[in-house]
């Protein structure tokens, strides 16, 4: 009988301590079973012509016993900060210290920031859950829970780019998995604050000059904002992160969107008593996916947008009234441009609009006109060669981290024809013709 229960209370002691040994069980004040991470970047952006962003969010995603912690990292080359970052999400209770909270700022500190970052921890929360501080980044380590993690990476986008950030960065109810973890940007109607005040941006430089917006002859789809950033992504396979060590992560972050060179030729017809000059041209393209999945980068394409952009000359400062040839380019940073499945289809997704506003000089009288069109780029998408659609249909992979698009067929325009076309807004449609260049007619 005694040792019954000598075996009896050994049992129990022995249950006793290994329940101290699950990093759910043990109070955190008397047993915090911590460890610490180190992020580093490992970035080679050799063969495309972009920065890096100036911030990167870090999810720890616990596998076992789910936990995860958020932290953003200062990425900008050679600023003081270069690696260093702060939480955003599941900051551990401080215990032997008082120090001031990762989220709040002096005016003397850096006002380095990005995005939404400065209002999403949890545990940093002031005046009704708005900081009006920006974050200062000045952490190389941060503490979790010990366990195995997985580790993802991905830009530091902000609300009005990605719909489902918050969701990501600053949630308990999402265990994220290959198939579930992707990011989807925001899309706007052409109307709204958002777009607005972006194109108010971009065509600053023509409304100065009396020019007025566009039409849309495209409308199957809403906007992504123009502004939109690459965006770069990595993760880190299962790895143990051990109670009292230092475990150092690194990350070789991917460009996950394309950069696209879209360069259009334009070719002006004069008359004696007729010259004109190009102030400017913008273009919008369809056909761009909305979302990405982090884990493995492939792209959605069954829910597409569309995105404006800005031309720009070649090879001169401007245009002049004299000259009869002019090239534009424009670069543009998205998942990619998803063609139309026909190809002389006039409106969907893999259209390119194009809006060339001018000015007119006939008889000694000054004239603003804009001449607008839109061009199934089918063809020279499938030149191209963007992605390579999956088994079900739905998703893509990125060929390539940039491209450039030539658009073979020119943008005639006769200054003194679209002077006389009774429409403000120039042509009406800027039509495939199989066989044939693609031509305006006024």
């Amino acid at each position: 009988m005694k040792n019954i229960k000598t075996a009896a209370l050994l049992i129990m002691f022995s249950t006793l301590i290994s329940a101290c040994t699950d990093v759910d069980i043990c109070p955190t004040e008397q047993h915090p079973h911590r460890a610490q991470v180190r992020f580093e970047y490992n970035w080679d952006l050799s063969d495309i012509d972009i920065e890096r962003p100036d911030s990167m969010f870090v999810i720890a995603n616990r596998v076992i016993n789910y936990w995860k912690m958020t932290a953003a990292i200062y990425t900008k080359k050679g600023e003081p900060n270069e690696g260093k970052g702060r939480y955003v999400f599941n900051r551990l209770p401080l215990q032997d210290t008082h120090e001031e909270s990762p989220a709040i700022k002096t005016e003397k500190e850096d006002d380095t920031d990005t995005g939404n970052m400065g209002n999403s921890d949890e545990n940093d929360k002031e005046n009704n859950g708005e900081n009006t501080e920006k974050a200062v980044y000045k952490y190389s380590d941060f503490d979790v829970k010990a366990g195995e993690y997985k580790f993802y990476t991905f830009t530091a986008t902000n609300k009005m780019e990605m719909k489902n950030i918050d969701k990501f960065i600053s949630t308990d109810d999402n265990n994220m998995t290959n198939e579930g973890f992707a990011l989807e940007y925001n899309t706007y109607d052409r109307t709204s604050r958002e777009i607005t005040y972006e194109m108010d941006k971009i065509s600053k430089p023509l409304k100065d000059k009396g020019f007025q917006g566009w039409t849309d002859f495209n409308s199957y789809s809403s906007y992504m904002l123009p502004s939109s950033c690459p965006l770069f992504i990595d993760s880190v396979n299962i790895t143990p992160v051990v109670e009292g060590h230092i475990q150092s992560i690194t990350f070789r972050p991917q460009q996950a969107t394309q950069t696209i060179t879209i360069n259009i030729k334009v070719r002006k017809v004069s008359a004696d008593n007729c010259t004109f000059k190009i102030e400017g041209i913008l273009g919008e393209v369809s056909g761009i996916p909305q979302s990405i999945n982090i884990s493995n980068g492939y792209i959605d394409i069954t829910k597409t947008s569309k995105i404006m952009f800005p031309f720009h000359i070649v090879g001169m400062e401007e245009d002049s009234k004299t000259n009869e040839y002019a090239q534009y380019t424009a670069k543009i940073n998205v998942p990619s441009i998803v063609k139309n499945n026909d190809e002389e289809a006039v409106i969907g997704p893999g259209m390119l609009q194009a809006i060339v506003y001018c000015t007119i000089n006939k008889n000694g009288k000054e004239h603003k006109k804009s001449i607008q069109g839109i061009l199934n780029i089918h063809k020279e998408l499938t030149k191209a060669n963007l992605i390579e659609i999956t088994e079900d249909g739905n998703h893509a992979r990125r060929i390539g981290k940039k491209h450039t698009i030539d658009i073979e067929s020119e943008i005639v325009i006769d200054g003194e024809k679209m002077l006389e076309s009774p429409s403000a807004e120039g042509i009406k449609g800027w039509i495939y013709k199989k066989g044939n260049d693609i031509d305006i007619e006024l």
